[in-house]
């Protein structure tokens, strides 16, 4: 097969995994930690991160590594009262064991959950951790404190046309197997590729599925499903005959999930969790607003790319940055471009800008972990759709109904947008 060249910008992809593969699978188990936390622990402090494997026998390990800041009243005296403490353990396994079961996708009919090994590696949390945050018993970043925040008008959900058309494409595919349509096994992959550059979209060049299903299905009934029926439905007015497609490399695709999804035979391989598209860790402490930080960081986009779009506007970028254990955000800057890729404003008029955004949006920890936190019910349906940012506001409303839709409140931007309109054309008209 001949290396695919650019003729006229470059190329630029998207990748989602589906239900069944491990990276989506340790996100959802993230969130049943974070969840069982929040709701019998009251939100307790704590830095936990998880990963997933298996080994040649079928059975499935879950590794629990991080730090857990104990309630008070789990020590007698200095002494740790170990039986409050291991029926934490207890939850946290039962929380990650029923997850498990409600998923139903680890892809393979031989996984043996009644063995799940659960091992913990947590060691108490230290008071001076994040620093003011244990002092103050405030609300404050921890040590991931820089995030970017990203909005284009390529698409309507002011997001690239490539990140867009890859989820909906998982979307999909997963709604394929939810209605029968593919038989068996939630594992896969996809990845959209798109020809564009600064200024303009060339279309989509590939599209490469990697989809899990039963035996009673034979690949080729598979490769035909695929690339006649969902594919030209998930790209839409994109689709055109000249893009290349793959689906399953001319290979079955019988057994997927933890473990076969392994590389090599071995004892307990472990996969880590990554945020599915929006880069920032699923199971944050509540009390840390470094998770939030990002979805802050996206909101402010998406509302400045709303209020620009009528100025020629079609990118705009934002970099938030804190310190560790602070309580508000120390910089906040904007990099906002026409459709020739070209900066819009002098340093001058932005700076009016990014004052008006500061007199719109909170500054403060705890103003952001209040207003741009999603709970893990609400997460896990993103992920499950296959993306965490991008989506329109119907189709926001079809998953959470309207009420749900407004607690989305990285994409939910109506009210600042109505906040931040006034202020900036007002310095613009007078520029």
């Amino acid at each position: 097969m001949a290396v695919s060249i650019p003729n006229k910008g470059f190329f630029s992809s998207s990748e989602v995994p589906l239900m069944g593969h491990p990276d989506t699978l340790t996100e959802l188990l993230q969130l049943a930690l974070s969840e069982v936390i929040e709701k019998k622990y009251n939100g307790l402090r704590h830095d936990l991160k998880l990963a997933i494997g298996g080994d040649i026998h079928n059975n499935i390990a879950i590794a629990v590594f991080g730090n857990v800041h104990y309630l008070p009243e789990w020590y007698n005296g200095d002494t740790l009262n170990q039986n409050k403490a291991n029926k934490f353990y207890r939850d946290l396994r039962d929380a990650l064991k029923q997850e498990l079961r409600k998923q139903g996708n680890l892809s393979h009919q031989d996984a043996d959950l009644e063995h799940l090994a659960t091992k913990f590696f947590i060691r108490p949390q230290s008071d001076d951790l994040h620093g003011v945050q244990a002092r103050a018993k405030k609300a404050a970043f921890g040590d991931q404190t820089h995030a970017i925040g990203y909005a284009t008008a390529e698409t309507r959900e002011d997001m690239p046309v490539e990140f867009v058309l890859a989820r909906k494409l998982a979307w999909d595919l997963e709604k394929a197997v939810a209605d029968g349509i593919i038989k068996g096994g939630h594992d896969g992959k996809v990845i959209v590729v798109v020809e564009k550059d600064d200024s303009n979209f060339y279309g989509v060049r590939q599209v490469i599925v990697a989809k899990q299903h039963d035996a009673s299905q034979s690949l080729a009934q598979i490769v035909k499903l695929v690339k006649t029926k969902i594919i030209p439905k998930s790209l839409g007015r994109y689709n055109r005959n000249d893009i290349e497609i793959q689906v399953n490399n001319g290979k079955a695709f019988n057994h997927g999930g933890v473990l076969t999804d392994m590389g090599v035979p071995c004892d307990y391989l472990f996969y880590t969790g990554y945020w599915t598209g929006a880069d920032a860790p699923t199971g944050e402490d509540r009390t840390k607003a470094d998770g939030p930080l990002q979805f802050y960081s996206r909101a402010i986009a998406k509302t400045l790319l709303e209020v620009l779009k009528p100025y020629g506007c079609r990118t705009v970028k934002v970099d938030t940055s804190t310190s560790m254990g602070s309580e508000e955000i120390k910089s906040l800057s904007v990099e906002i471009r026409d459709g020739n890729n070209s900066l819009m404003y002098t340093p001058s008029v932005k700076k009016k800008i990014l004052k008006a955004v500061i007199e719109v949006f909170p500054t403060t920890a705890e103003e952001i972990m209040s207003n741009y936190w999603c709970n893990p019910t609400d997460l896990s349906e993103l992920i499950k759709r296959g993306a965490v940012f991008g989506y329109t506001r119907n189709q926001l409303i079809s998953i959470f109904g309207n009420e749900g839709y407004k607690r989305i409140t990285w994409e939910n931007v109506d009210d600042k947008i109505n906040l931040l309109k006034p202020k900036i054309e007002k310095y613009l008209k007078n520029k």
